[in-house]
């Protein structure tokens, strides 16, 4: 199984707060996939703009993306997994001769795990 990490910085997994060290170290991948915002100014108060925040599709992805060979985990963050999910969908690839396919699954980082001066250092586990 392969790990591929699709954010800006590598991404340390432990199994455990409190562990000492993680299990695995995942580098970026150079791919950074994020999720396309919109902002809409609703209000001001005290000076301070607020506005209506509404999210839609992956960014960051290549075109020429291919299906892996080998069971892969895409890494991505917890606000991008759903449009990455999405993504995903329409980039399997069609199957008419019912032979087997590599998996694939997106992940968020799971809870996030602080060293003692209270900065992160990874997280623990990963959401799917």
């Amino acid at each position: 199984m392969q790990f591929i990490n699709l954010t800006p910085h590598a991404i340390s997994i432990f199994a455990a707060k409190g562990d000492a060290a993680p299990v695995i170290i995942v580098p970026p991948s150079g791919l950074v996939a994020r999720v396309a915002t919109q902002k809409e100014h609703i209000d001001t108060f005290e000076g301070i703009p607020v506005f209506r925040v509404s999210h839609g599709d992956i960014e960051g992805m290549p075109s020429d993306w291919s299906w892996p060979l080998e069971e892969t985990v895409l890494i991505t963050s917890a606000l991008a997994k759903p449009a990455l999910d999405l993504w995903l969908e329409d980039q399997r690839p069609p199957n008419e001769e019912m032979e087997p396919q590599a998996l694939v699954w997106t992940a968020s980082p799971g809870e996030l795990m602080r060293g003692p001066d209270g900065q992160p250092i990874g997280c623990i586990g990963l959401h799917f």
